[in-house]
């Protein structure tokens, strides 16, 4: 990475992992990257970048903002290990022993497609087995070959098992999938059985990709506020709090006839509940609204709510008053205690 001393414009650039030697933390918070020294040449010490932080230094003038050299990210870094881990780490023998194995039956399969001719000449010697062999080439297709009784021919071709391959492969893929957190029909398998499958264990996928895209967002609004940062040191913008956001689109399966079916049952279970008293209004569009958080809907139950009674022009009711008051109550019987300790007695 780049800044211009002029205007603290930013270049990006990319420093292959190959290339770093080592990942200086900071004296105890070794979760946190100072520095990344990179591979020297010639036998010298190559030189050490100081990670992106916040300055914490009260007296420069670039306090509360982002300066550094570089940014640094890893995944799956525990504490002791500021290099992180590869998802594929914990996998990687296996997934080397099924690439050899599906080479291997690549061979097989050639192997599995090659013949030969296998001839029975009934009372030759050995001699005249060789005179026939030199007056009979391999046939080639389509021609036509003629024999006595004496002579068969016949076409011999290997039984290699093809069935235990396949099982072998499926359970490795099912392995891999399952140790990779993702269904086994996201890797080829196909049929309702595999569908009805991948319905209903999508939902965890789904979650650790958003965990992970969530991470990459986080990345970019780092990316955005240094920039933005930089630019506010070198005076090239003015001073302000500006915020930077990483819009990525919605990782979310789409509506399911399950789900119709399930949003249905628990409308008609809510407001029997509330007609019989059990729970509240406000609890019941409050559960209402954690369901369709589920799916990916978002919205706050109690603003929808006070819309809803407002546009309706009707009175709010009681229990929704009732809290009202009771939480106004508090709040007020907080300020109050909070009073009572400024004022000296």
């Amino acid at each position: 990475m780049d800044t211009s001393p002029v205007n603290g414009r930013v270049r990006l650039g990319y420093v292959d992992p190959v290339n770093i030697a080592d990942v200086h933390t900071v004296r105890g918070y070794p979760e946190v990257c100072a520095a990344v020294e990179l591979t020297g040449r010639g036998g010298r010490k190559g030189p050490i970048l100081a990670a992106v932080r916040e300055e914490s230094d009260p007296r420069k003038e670039s306090h509360g903002r982002l300066t550094g050299e570089v940014f640094y990210w890893a995944i799956n870094r525990p504490p002791n290990s500021p290099r992180g881990r590869s998802d594929l780490v914990a996998n990687l023998d296996f997934i080397h022993a099924f690439e050899e194995s599906m080479f291997q039956e690549l061979d097989r399969l050639g192997l599995m497609k090659a013949f030969i001719w296998d001839v029975t000449l009934q009372g030759a010697d050995e001699e005249q087995i060789r005179e026939f062999l030199r007056e009979n080439r391999t046939p080639k297709p389509g021609s036509t070959r003629a024999h006595n009784e004496r002579v068969s021919w016949q076409a011999v071709s290997p039984d290699l098992a093809m069935a235990d391959t396949k099982n072998f492969f499926d359970m490795m893929r099912t392995y891999l999938a399952a140790c990779q957190h993702r269904p086994d029909s996201w890797f080829g398998s196909g049929g309702k059985a595999y569908q009805t499958e991948a319905d209903l264990m999508g939902e965890p996928t789904f979650r650790d990709l958003e965990s992970r895209q969530a991470y990459v967002a986080h990345m970019l609004r780092t990316v955005f506020r240094f920039v933005l940062d930089q630019a506010v040191i070198h005076k090239a913008i003015p001073p302000g709090d500006y915020e930077a956001e990483a819009n990525l689109p919605e990782i979310a399966r789409s509506l399911r006839k399950e789900d119709a079916e399930t949003f249905s049952a628990l409308f008609d279970t809510l407001a029997a509940a509330e007609d019989r008293g059990w729970i509240t209004r406000r609890r019941a569009a409050t559960l209402f609204a954690d369901m369709a958080h589920n799916i990916g809907m978002t919205w706050d139950a109690a603003d929808e709510l006070a819309e809803t009674v407002m546009a309706d022009g009707e009175r709010i009711p009681r229990d929704y008053e009732g809290m009202e008051a009771l939480m106004r109550e508090i709040e007020a019987r907080i300020e109050a205690r909070r009073v009572e300790r400024e004022v000296p007695a």
